[in-house]
């Protein structure tokens, strides 16, 4: 069985981590929407996931297709069109603080306004967190299709 297969469910399962993580983010940025006093100090910063490839290398630096190639004697494996197969990029998925500035409006009675009564809230849109939720679904969503399609293809190759 090529071992194209299995990359895929690697990659799907980096997918759908990332989009949990992406959803956990969104939902924690509408919990706090309207949270004016952190344990840092000051109204609480909106939160983004930042998406980046890590090339997968092994420690010598040579594609593990490579070493498998030289350690067997045979020639390397080579992908559709004569182009080397080399394994998926690994997904990397961080969390960031958005660097938007915070709003502030006019509310002199509450505990957290300053002297002159202005309120800091929350950098945090509530549109754009509950269009970042839907997105994250919908990837979420094929990710998962993309892992149930591999399982299936699978499943047929052991029925053959």
């Amino acid at each position: 069985m090529p071992e194209g297969i299995f990359d895929s469910f690697k990659v799907s399962a980096q997918g759908l981590k990332a989009q949990r993580l992406r959803l956990d983010v969104a939902a924690e940025n509408l919990a706090n929407a309207e949270t004016t006093r952190t344990p840092e100090g000051g109204p609480y910063r909106a939160k983004t996931v930042v998406f980046s490839a890590k090339p997968v290398r092994p420690a010598s630096g040579r594609p593990f297709a490579s070493l498998l190639a030289q350690a067997s004697g045979s020639a390397p494996l080579v992908g559709i069109g004569g182009a080397d197969r080399r394994p998926p990029a690994e997904l990397v998925a961080s969390v960031a603080e958005v660097a938007e500035p915070f709003t502030s409006e006019f509310a002199p009675d509450h505990p957290d306004a300053d002297e002159r009564g202005v309120l800091l809230k929350p950098n945090v849109d509530p549109v754009t967190e509950m269009l970042n939720l839907i997105k994250a679904t919908r990837a979420y969503e094929a990710n998962a299709t993309a892992l149930d399609a591999a399982k299936e293809m699978i499943s047929r190759a052991i029925d053959i």
